[in-house]
């Protein structure tokens, strides 16, 4: 505990409190099969990993022979099915209006645009309906488009050829 103690203090990043020495002893006596982690300060933690091995140069021996990691195939998303045509697409963005006289301060407004697209994907039409709303001068550039979701976008898939 002492190695552990010096070691943290020798971190200089953040105090070493009784109370997290306390934690630590608490965990190395206790049977909590998951790592414990300790937030240093900002983004920075030490983590505290119960492990049968003996020493560190044993744990970093056993890591290159990890077992192969499964491969899952990366789920589609529906906005990424194949399927080139026109598609209705309505988006939500929030749109700023720049102040008038009546108004010295911008004001943020809910925004729809409904408009026929041809794309291969939803997510290809989604991209090309912020590029346009991007590119339109009458479109003050501090305006917001949320990624793409379902409560944001919606599209329907109209076909190869409109009637």
């Amino acid at each position: 505990m002492e190695e552990t103690q010096d070691f943290l203090e020798s971190l200089g990043d953040f105090e070493v409190t009784p109370k997290m020495l306390n934690d630590i002893v608490d965990y190395v006596n206790g049977d909590m099969p998951y790592p414990r982690h300790y937030k240093v300060n900002g983004r920075n933690y030490f983590i505290l990993i119960r492990t049968p091995l003996d020493s560190l140069a044993e744990f970093h021996a056993n890591s290159k022979e990890v077992r192969p990691v499964v491969q899952t195939q990366k789920e589609v998303s529906k906005y990424d099915e194949e399927q080139e045509g026109w598609y209705q697409c309505t988006k939500l963005f929030k749109r700023v209006l720049p102040h008038t006289e009546d108004n010295p301060r911008c004001v943020i407004v809910d925004s729809t645009i409904e408009i026929l697209v041809y794309g291969s994907t939803p997510r290809d039409c989604h991209e090309k309906i912020i590029s346009y709303l991007r590119s339109r001068e009458d479109i003050d550039p501090r305006s917001q488009y949320p990624a793409l979701k379902e409560a944001t976008f919606a599209y329907e898939y109209k076909g190869k050829q409109l009637n």
